[in-house]
């Protein structure tokens, strides 16, 4: 018999070792709970050149910039572009990475990513984003940016943001605010390749899908001429 109870307590031990192992696996796996700087480029996200001018920005048409495809031998899920940008290529522009461009359209959603930042969705109609463009703002914490230019435009740009489409309060971790009125805005900031989604399926929430992994990264003014 204490053969017996000495058996059942080693085994509820394995039980009780397992279930410690299989939860502890299950909360490393979890969305993490603060904001979090990313990795894929950001050195390129969270900067402009330093000969970048904002006031002299590229007027882009929005239908156009849709169709521009990822420079020639880019590669999704890749690392080798993390701290250098894209030269210039044959696109509708004739774009390089890190210019300054401006684009016009409806804001239909704002979202608080994990890296910090908001991501906005714009398109060419107030009452549709199934085919959108994607501008994203970094958080402006010296932890997240380390350009002081980006950090100051990018705190202005999303408190101006908050007060246009967010009755004036931040987004937390996670949240995807659908606009029930879309706003119209001029955004203007650099041109970027988000080339880890080479290769994956059309970016976007909540029915959007953004044709071109180009997008404006980081916005550095925004203005509601509506």
């Amino acid at each position: 018999m204490a053969n017996l109870f000495s058996r059942f307590g080693v085994f509820s031990l394995a039980i009780s070792a397992a279930l410690f192992c299989s939860a502890a696996d299950a909360a490393s796996k979890k969305k993490p709970k603060t904001f979090t700087p990313g990795k894929a480029r950001w050195e390129i996200k969270t900067t402009i050149p330093a000969n970048a001018k904002i006031s002299q920005a590229k007027q882009v048409d929005l239908k156009t910039v849709l169709t521009i495809k990822p420079p020639p031998g880019a590669k999704g899920h890749s690392r080798l572009m993390d701290h250098k940008r894209y030269p210039r290529t044959a696109n509708a522009f004739g774009l390089a990475e890190g210019d300054i461009i401006s684009v016009s359209g409806w804001i239909h959603l704002i979202a608080a990513e994990e890296d910090g930042d908001y991501h906005i969705q714009i398109a060419q109609t107030q009452n549709s984003q199934a085919r959108c463009f994607i501008v994203e703002v970094p958080r402006p914490a010296q932890r997240f940016v380390k350009d002081a230019r980006v950090r100051k435009a990018a705190a202005v740009v999303r408190k101006a943001i908050q007060s246009r489409a967010l009755s004036g309060k931040d987004l937390k971790l996670g949240a995807a605010r659908s606009l029930k009125s879309p706003v119209f805005a001029k955004v203007t900031g650099q041109f970027f390749y988000d080339d880890w989604h080479i290769g994956d399926k059309p970016r976007g929430k909540k029915g959007c899908k953004s044709p071109t992994v180009t997008e404006v990264h980081p916005v550095m003014r925004i203005v509601f001429p509506q």
